[in-house]
């Protein structure tokens, strides 16, 4: 009989100190998770920022391929399709004009139309 209590004995602290083992291992393996976790969020954000920041760029891609369309349309001197084009982008045409003409009148006459502007 002492011969079998030493024996479970012996047992009982190896699997105490496997146990222990597999607690640091599960505690490791759960921090690395949550590492793994905070990667892919910031990846994730990352790429919403930066899909973003493409959206005004495509947009600008758009307005100056319909602008070289317009500038093709008038260099071969097709009316008809000038003025469909024209009229799908006017109003983009007239913010450019209005640009141009803030341009022209100069910086003192943009702060005196603008509001809280420095006169």
């Amino acid at each position: 009989m002492a011969g079998i209590t030493k024996a479970l004995i012996i047992i009982s602290i190896i699997a105490i100190c496997l146990s222990i083992v597999a607690i640091f291992y599960i505690a490791a393996a759960s921090r690395r998770k949550v590492i793994f976790y905070k990667k892919a969020d910031y990846l994730i954000e990352d790429l919403t920022y930066k899909s973003e920041m493409l959206n005004p760029t495509v947009d600008t891609i758009a307005k100056i391929s319909n602008y070289v369309d317009i500038f093709e349309v008038i260099a071969r001197k097709n009316v008809k399709s000038a003025a469909k084009v024209i009229s799908r982008n006017k109003d983009d045409i007239y913010k450019i004009l209005d640009r141009i003409k803030d341009l022209a009148m100069g910086p003192e006459e943009n702060s005196k139309t603008k509001k809280g502007g420095k006169k």
